[in-house]
């Protein structure tokens, strides 16, 4: 399954999705069996990760996707919610996914937000524009993932995050 641009932001046509205004993407996962999904390198539910998305349809089926990893998943709608949620649940969370094109706060800003209030968490950054990856991932700790992305395009980028060493994701 690849998650694309148009069904992702409900618009225009996708070669991979079709034609017209609110095109859902279907996930299609292969069955899984183990506790986290049976997946190598499975940290499973001792990850929380905060997933901020203002399209109700991606934060859906992004959030199956990394449930199915193995990974909790905390949603925002955008990033005010995202700071609540954060504030109540900070000991918690070690990951944040994020859409860089939201209204009202980017996902840039809201990164930077949450790194004033705590260095360490890691940051996966998606956008289906081209031109958001230049406010994306600039230092340790962070990455960009370009939509459309696979199910494992984003699990393997979560982990790859989250192996980093927590003293290199302080921010400089």
């Amino acid at each position: 399954m690849r998650v694309g641009p148009a069904a992702l932001h409900g618009r225009g046509e996708d070669p991979q999705f079709g034609v017209g205004p609110g095109i859902v993407p279907i996930a299609t996962v292969p069955a899984v069996s183990g506790a986290h999904g049976g997946l190598p390198g499975s940290r499973g539910g001792d990850v929380t990760v905060l997933l901020v998305d203002d399209n109700d349809e991606v934060r859906t089926v992004v959030r199956m996707l990394l449930e199915r990893a193995g990974f909790d998943v905390l949603e925002a709608v955008n990033g005010s919610e995202a700071i609540a949620v954060f504030e109540d649940r900070a000991d918690a969370i070690s990951l944040l996914v994020t859409d860089m094109s939201m209204p009202g706060m980017s996902g840039r800003e809201l990164a930077d937000d949450l790194r004033s209030r705590e260095a360490a968490i890691r940051v996966l950054f998606t956008s289906g524009f081209p031109d958001s990856r230049a406010d994306g991932a600039d230092s340790t700790g962070e990455a960009y993932l370009m939509k459309p992305f696979t199910h494992d395009e984003l699990v393997s980028a979560a982990r790859a995050l989250l192996a980093e060493a927590p003293a290199a994701c302080e921010s400089p």
